[in-house]
């Protein structure tokens, strides 16, 4: 009996996976001898630096690992891409990785060496977005500012709008000294835009202005969303806004500001009326 090498392949070559995604893939391995006692192992090489993690079931594969021997079948394994450093864009894409593999049978023939790209799918990250301070205090008839931040990990172009707008108050960009800048912002509205990251965009809550001098608006509470999108992943952040009552001086008024007695009416009584 001359024994034959065994043969294998790989269900998909590009192994493709995306980002933070484990990815699975089968070695089919086959022996020409068909013996009832055939038996085939897979040996996987890797290279030096080898990116991310090649599982066989719970088992880290190093290069030279070699699964049990067995019938011939299917050899199922795994991909696990590299952890991140926070702050760091991988290099993701095609061609991210690779490794080769041959099939081995118990007698130690072994098939032609199979080569494989493994190829990692970017994915954007979520935007890290805040708002400072994260809720406002604001007197009755006054205004107070809110810094905006917000930061994309792999340096992607941000846009930072309004995603809902106060119910009572109004909302408008703010200048360098914090006072309000054109129109209040509608829902949609953008606030900013950059790369990367957005540091110190600036917005002026302005609370509740009656008509009218004589009428006070009192406490209330209030509030309005934010949202930073990198145009795949968004953020979002609610700004609580707390108005408080303000002790305003009193204040009185008459339906004249001159009263005029003619001689004839002196020593008479004159009636008129003040309010406040």
């Amino acid at each position: 009996h001359v024994n034959h090498a065994p043969s294998a392949s790989i269900s998909s070559n590009p192994v493709r996976t995306p980002r933070y995604t484990t990815g699975a893939f089968t070695i089919p391995t086959s022996d020409l001898d068909r013996q009832s006692n055939d038996q085939v192992s897979v040996r996987l090489t890797l290279p030096t630096g080898f990116k991310g993690t090649l599982r066989f079931g719970t088992t880290t594969v190093t290069s030279g690992y070699t699964t049990p021997l067995a019938a011939p079948g299917t050899v199922s394994f795994s991909y696990v891409p590299p952890a991140e450093v926070a702050g760091q864009n991988a290099d993701y894409g095609a061609n991210f990785a690779s490794f080769s593999f041959v099939a081995v049978d118990n007698v130690g023939a072994s098939s032609t060496s199979v080569s494989v790209s493994i190829n990692v799918d970017f994915v954007a990250r979520t935007p890290v977005l805040t708002s400072t301070p994260s809720s406002l205090s604001v007197p009755e008839r006054d205004s107070v500012t809110a810094t905006i931040n917000t930061k994309d990990e792999d340096n992607l172009g941000l846009t930072v709008t309004l995603k809902s707008t106060p119910t009572n108050g109004k909302l408008h960009l703010a200048d360098v000294n914090g006072n309000p800048t054109g129109a209040a912002l509608a829902a949609g509205s953008v606030i900013a835009q950059g790369t990367g990251t957005i540091s110190s965009a600036r917005v002026v809550y302005v609370s509740p202005q009656p008509s009218s001098l004589t009428v006070s608006a009192g406490a209330s509470s209030d509030a309005y969303v934010l949202s930073s999108s990198n145009g795949a992943k968004s953020a979002d952040t609610s700004v609580s806004v707390q108005v408080t009552d303000k002790n305003f001086a009193p204040f009185v008024s008459a339906t004249a500001s001159t009263i005029n007695v003619q001689q004839s009416q002196e020593a008479q009584s004159v009636i008129f009326t003040v309010s406040g």
